[in-house]
C-alpha cells in the first residue's frame, strides 16, 4: 500500500469518527416556552372566534395564532424571554399584555375580554364629524322628544348614544349639554365613556 493511499484511508476513517461522534451527541435544542389562553366578552364567558393573537418579543419577531371557535389560541415554542400579547379583531378593543414571561417547559396562561369598538367623535351628537354648537341643538332636541342621535354603538353592556357622553360617566344625559357648553366656552375637554373609547383604543 503506498502512502498516498493510507493517508486517504486515515483521513476517511476521521472523517466517518467525526459524523459519529455528532450524530451520537446531536446539539441540544434552545429552551422554550408556550402562550395559551381564552378570549372572550367583557362577561368572560363568551368566547370570540377569529381573533387574531401576536407575541412580540423585544427584537419585534412575532408569533401568531387565531382563536377557534371556542376562543382558545396557543402560542407554542418561543424563545425565553418577556413578550408583549396583543389581540385585534375588526369591531373590537384592541387589547396589549406587556412583559409576560415565557419559562421553559411551561405554558403562560394569559387570557382576554374584549369589548366592542365604538368609531365615533366624542361629542359629535349629529354626527357630523366633528363636535360644535350644533351638536347642542341637537341633543336639546332629542330631550325634548325629538329625533334621537344617527350614531349608537353596543358597548357597556348595552346599545347607547354613545357620542353624547362627554364628561365620562357612561351616561348621555342633560348634564352632558351643560358640559359641551362649558367646553365650546373654553373649559375641560370632553371625555369618553372609560369603557367605550372611540375608535376602540
Amino acid at each position: 500500500m503506498n502512502r498516498i493511499v493510507f493517508k486517504l484511508i486515515v483521513a476517511l476513517a476521521i472523517i466517518l469518527s467525526f459524523f459519529e461522534i455528532a450524530a451520537a451527541n446531536p446539539p441540544k435544542p434552545p429552551p422554550v416556552g408556550d402562550i395559551a389562553g381564552y378570549v372572550t366578552g367583557l362577561d368572560g364567558e363568551t368566547p370570540i372566534q377569529g381573533v387574531a393573537v401576536r407575541a412580540i418579543d423585544p427584537y419585534g419577531f412575532t408569533y401568531y395564532d387565531t382563536t377557534n371557535s371556542d376562543g382558545y389560541y396557543f402560542l407554542y415554542a418561543l424563545q425565553l424571554g418577556l413578550y408583549d400579547v396583543e389581540t385585534s379583531k375588526a369591531g373590537y378593543i384592541t387589547q396589549i399584555q406587556e412583559n409576560i414571561e415565557v419559562i421553559m417547559d411551561q405554558v403562560t396562561i394569559v387570557n382576554f375580554q374584549l369589548g366592542f369598538a365604538c368609531d365615533y367623535v366624542v361629542g359629535d351628537v349629529n354626527n357630523s364629524g366633528m363636535l360644535n354648537g350644533l351638536d347642542i341643538v341637537y341633543a336639546v332636541n332629542y330631550f325634548k322628544g325629538f329625533s334621537p342621535p344617527p350614531y349608537s354603538c353596543f358597548c357597556d353592556g348595552h346599545i347607547w348614544y354613545v357620542s353624547g357622553d362627554v364628561n365620562g360617566d357612561c351616561l348621555f344625559n342633560g348634564l352632558d349639554v351643560v358640559y359641551i357648553i362649558v367646553f365650546l366656552k373654553g373649559g375641560a375637554p370632553p371625555i369618553p365613556c372609560p369603557a367605550c373609547p372611540p375608535g376602540g383604543r
